[in-house]
């Protein structure tokens, strides 16, 4: 629904800007009421959830609204920066190489907005299974979703980076910009340009991983050198070249990434409960983590191995031998009834030994 309601939008808003702006002849403001009509048409799809469900999903529940807007803020805050960065970068640009550097930099907006479709879907992605797993504490399954969300990451804005250094003019083309020198000036501005893409998408998974770790401080912190840095780099050097405009975007994600890294080597060394450039915290005790495929092919093998961990760390071998009951019960239950023998899918196992205490997660 949430898809309809966004193609909706976008469709609606399309069409009656041609209409508006073309045979109509309104201009500016057919292009503004085409898109307010176009989120009026989206609302309107959306609105249909209230059919099947008359609710809103409000109501008394565990989470305190300060919880919520504390996990919320770090994002937040990141949108708002981004808004202060728009808005002082086009000054900077429009004071000091006017309508050409504008039109320069809507383009280099755009090829921003296309990496963005990578970065924003990846990172969504990310603080729901991220916080889950970091929840139950598999540590495992966490560094597993993040190597995956990172290789994505690279691939699609390392991608995007490349063709911007390559083929920049297949973007002016793209956006319409068709005269010669603004055409020869924005395919050197765009080269200038294009590492920030790369840089920026890796920073930004960096803070959302911050969040879901619960180090938002940290999070918020990214988010202000990422702004501060750029502005401040783009305001200091632009009187000596215009290129530095340019530059600067992928300077102040570069200085982000350092202080990233040094920040989280110090903070290792100082407390290393936490491993990874995202501070991911070791669970508490001594820990086994294993999986075993769906087929239940390799289940003996698995309960062998717990009992053995249990074992090997002084639990008394009554309590071994009931843990590794419970585990064969309900390791075959989900094999038999869960996944139906499905050898594509697999059950991961979190053993903990804490003070006087098992903990197993399945």
């Amino acid at each position: 629904l949430a898809t309809y309601g966004f193609l909706t939008s976008n469709i609606v808003n399309i069409l009656l800007a041609y209409v508006f702006m073309g045979p109509m002849d309104m201009g500016l403001p057919g292009f503004a009421l085409s898109t307010a009509i176009g989120y009026i048409a989206g609302a309107a799809v959306l609105a249909t959830h209230f059919r099947r469900d008359s609710r809103l999903g409000f109501g008394r529940g565990t989470v305190r609204t300060s919880e919520i807007l504390s996990m919320g803020s770090p994002a937040a805050f990141a949108m708002m920066l981004i808004m202060v960065n728009m808005l002082g970068m086009n000054l900077i640009v429009m004071n000091n190489m006017g309508s050409e550097g504008m039109a320069i930099r809507s383009v280099c907006l755009n090829i921003q907005m296309l990496s963005s479709i990578f970065v924003s879907g990846i990172s969504q992605t990310l603080q729901p299974v991220g916080g889950t797993l970091y929840g139950s504490e598999d540590m495992t399954g966490m560094r597993m979703v993040t190597s995956i969300a990172a290789r994505y990451q690279i691939a699609a804005s390392g991608t995007i980076m490349v063709i911007a250094l390559l083929a920049p003019q297949l973007f002016l083309t793209v956006y319409g910009v068709t005269d010669p020198s603004t055409v020869a000036e924005g395919i050197h501005c765009i080269r200038l340009f294009a590492p920030f893409i790369i840089l920026q998408a890796l920073n930004y998974m960096v803070m959302i991983l911050f969040q879901v770790f619960g180090h938002r401080p940290a999070s918020l912190a990214v988010s202000a050198i990422e702004c501060g840095a750029v502005l401040a780099f783009a305001y200091t050097l632009v009187g000596y070249s215009t290129d530095y405009i340019w530059t600067s975007f992928w300077m102040g994600e570069l200085l982000a990434s350092i202080v990233i890294v040094t920040a989280s080597l110090l903070i290792r060394h100082i407390r290393p409960e936490f491993s990874g450039l995202a501070l991911l915290k070791r669970p508490e005790g001594l820990t086994y983590d294993t999986s075993s495929n769906g087929d239940g092919s390799d289940l003996l093998t698995t309960l062998d191995s717990i009992e053995s961990f249990l074992s090997t760390n002084g639990v008394p071998d009554e309590i071994c031998v009931r843990a590794r009951l419970c585990c064969e019960e309900i390791m075959l239950n989900v094999v038999e009834h869960g996944i139906s023998g499905d050898p594509d899918r697999f059950m991961d196992v979190l053993v903990r030994i804490v003070d006087d205490r098992i903990l197993i997660t399945i």
